[in-house]
């Protein structure tokens, strides 16, 4: 709970979602819904995503070089999936 009112951001673990559903306060921004109730609750229905034994290898070395050269405008989206495409098939090929 710390960390995610430090980062601002929505709590991943089960525990620190019930906590926010139970001492959710209403939102001013949203008038006055309970968003942390709101929030949890909709979490509940998230199935986890699989993540295989290379999937930070593949984060690394395909999607964040692509990434990358997105940001720094050197290419365009399409230009950054071609280039993740190319550098996955060296990366498996």
């Amino acid at each position: 709970m710390k960390q995610s009112a430090a980062a601002g951001n929505f709590p991943s673990t089960l525990g620190a979602q019930e906590t926010l559903a139970s001492e959710a306060t209403p939102n001013d921004f949203f008038n006055g819904a309970p968003t942390g109730a709101i929030l949890a609750e909709r979490a509940q229905g998230v199935v986890a995503q699989f993540k295989g034994p290379d999937d930070s290898v593949i984060q690394e070395n395909v999607f964040g070089p692509a990434l990358s050269s997105l940001d720094r405008g050197e290419t365009d989206t399409a230009g950054a999936w071609e280039q993740a495409l190319k550098l996955l098939s060296e990366l498996v090929g």
